[in-house]
């Protein structure tokens, strides 16, 4: 009687944890971006562009912990020989969930001989909550570099920019 009272209390201990504690997933292509370009003399406009997310989740409804976190950072630089002049550094990051949202964005143009940067702080919380079934985190975050100067000009000009977003779960 007490051997078969302690199995019973084993399996349904086993079955309370399995459901309190769900499997975390993640899918996506990445958590930061980065781009940086350049114009000068005989060299084609220049522009690049790209876009990354992530998203993790759980599989069983539970207590989690949470963390995200945004970050950007945008740079563009002309010297202006004797032509028009434009650099453009774009970077936008967003990082959320059910409890909280960060999103931070920078931007830098320049469209002479000068320089620009933009770095905000980064932004980040983090906390403990519920979430049902297939409910997460998620982030996405972008950057955007351009770089252009007038036909037959001796001037140039660059751009960068960087982004991150950062979430995460865990038990």
């Amino acid at each position: 009687m007490k051997s078969s009272m302690l199995y019973t209390c084993l399996i349904v201990m086993f079955f309370v944890s399995a459901t309190t504690f769900g499997e975390i997933l993640d899918d996506g292509t990445g958590t930061s971006a980065s781009k940086s370009v350049s114009a000068s003399k005989g060299k084609p406009p220049q522009m690049e562009y790209e876009q990354w997310w992530w998203n993790e989740y759980t599989t069983e409804a539970g207590t989690f912990q949470w963390h995200i976190e945004a970050d950007a950072e945008a740079h563009a630089s002309a010297t202006e020989g004797n032509g028009w002049v434009l650099a453009v550094g774009d970077a936008s990051a967003f990082s959320g969930c059910r409890y909280d949202v960060v999103d931070v964005g920078a931007r830098a143009v320049v469209d002479s001989t000068d320089e620009d940067d933009d770095d905000p702080p980064k932004e980040e919380n983090d906390g403990t909550g519920w979430f049902d079934a297939y409910q997460g985190v998620y982030g996405e975050c972008d950057a955007f570099a351009y770089a252009e100067i007038e036909e037959g000009s001796t001037s140039s000009a660059s751009s960068n920019s960087n982004s991150l977003c950062y979430p995460a779960m865990s038990e």
